[in-house]
């Protein structure tokens, strides 16, 4: 971040600070603009960061109170012991708008988000809204953002809320919806990934802004193995793919079939041409007891190579799994006429069919 702050203090309605927010308007009218005159739909979400829980990182005053960013945090903080939210929530946010290290977002940005969906037609995807509803008191703070402006998983779970509601609200009803709870079960966040992830934000509080000189992260001794494998990962030892391979032998080992099936789908998504990667996240999810989601990466598997009888073999059994059995018929069938021999398509085949097998 020191890297990118050319100017670390942009006072709060200083020429540079309007140069920035009409580039700012200026580069989203263009795109939006753009989007608009291809007939492509724009979903745009408002700008959310913690407002609670960051002080301001330098101090500047308020143009129009006098008072310093600082002066209005502290007061946020007394209004907030007193319960006193909503004048809470006015002072924190006064507090960040007057930060003259232009880290997070203020207000006139989300204005400007506002007005200008509103003028070229995109959808207006009220993030910040969203996550003031789910935060504790109605403050946005540590319960839902990892540091200043990057949400944790509850609050990236609420971001993407925010844009489904909107995408269906446009789309209509999907075929299949997706409820909360299938949603926060399907997420796509391992153990490995959430150490990791925790490990760089500590190494990011002991740099600037958050602290006057960089100094070294000190983790803490590892207890178990998948916390072996996420300080690997964070020190260069091995890479995410590898990282993931060793947290799925470990799940495996500990007969831990969810977490080896969130690996597992991981690893699909990420090399979507691997017939071979689909094929395993598509097992793994049938040992979970998650059938349905096991066909969609058999049906991939399958796609990607025709030819190797375990994929299809495996997608047989999840259209059986799933009470589709003219279809897992079919794929036996269609095994058969490629490999006549196949001795466990025959045996399978029969089986469904009720006719003695032949082995």
């Amino acid at each position: 971040m020191a890297r990118v702050a050319a100017e670390r203090s942009i006072p709060l309605g200083s020429p540079l600070y309007e140069q920035g927010l009409a580039q700012f308007g200026g580069n989203l009218e263009r795109l939006l603009d753009k989007y608009r005159k291809a007939g492509i739909p724009v979903f745009i979400g408002t700008l959310a960061s913690n407002e609670r829980d960051q002080p301001p990182f330098i101090s500047g005053p308020d143009t129009a109170t006098g008072d310093s960013a600082a002066q209005h945090f502290a007061q946020a903080r007394n209004l907030d012991r007193e319960r006193r939210f909503d004048e809470a929530r006015a002072e924190y946010i006064a507090a960040k708008d007057g930060d003259e290290l232009r880290f997070r977002a203020p207000q006139s940005f989300n204005a400007l988000i506002r007005e200008t969906a509103v003028r070229q037609g995109a959808t207006l995807v009220d993030v910040h809204g969203e996550l003031q509803a789910a935060s504790r008191d109605g403050i946005i703070g540590s319960d839902l953002m990892l540091e200043h402006v990057h949400p944790n998983a509850e609050g990236y779970f609420r971001l993407a809320a925010a844009f489904y509601a909107a995408l269906v609200q446009w789309a209509g009803t999907p075929s299949v919806e997706v409820d909360e709870q299938t949603a926060r079960a399907e997420m796509p966040l391992t153990e490995v990934d959430r150490l990791h992830g925790e490990y760089r934000v500590a190494a990011l509080r002991n740099d600037w802004p958050f602290v006057a000189e960089r100094r070294p992260t000190q983790l803490p001794a590892p207890t178990n193995r998948i916390e072996e494998i996420a300080q690997s990962w964070f020190a260069g030892g091995v890479n995410w793919a590898e990282a993931m391979n060793e947290a799925l032998a470990e799940y495996r080992r500990t007969g831990n079939d969810a977490e080896a099936a969130r690996v597992t789908v991981n690893l699909a998504d990420a090399f979507i041409d691997s017939a071979q990667a689909q094929y395993t996240a598509g097992r793994q999810l049938l040992q979970a007891d998650q059938a349905s989601r096991g066909l969609h990466y058999l049906r991939r598997a399958t796609g990607l190579d025709d030819g190797v009888v375990e994929y299809q073999l495996s997608l047989a059994q999840a259209q059986f799994m799933l009470g589709r059995k003219s279809e897992s018929v079919a794929t036996l069938e269609a095994i058969l006429a490629k490999h006549p021999d196949d001795a466990r398509a025959k045996y399978w085949l029969a089986q469904m069919s009720g006719a003695p097998a032949t082995r």
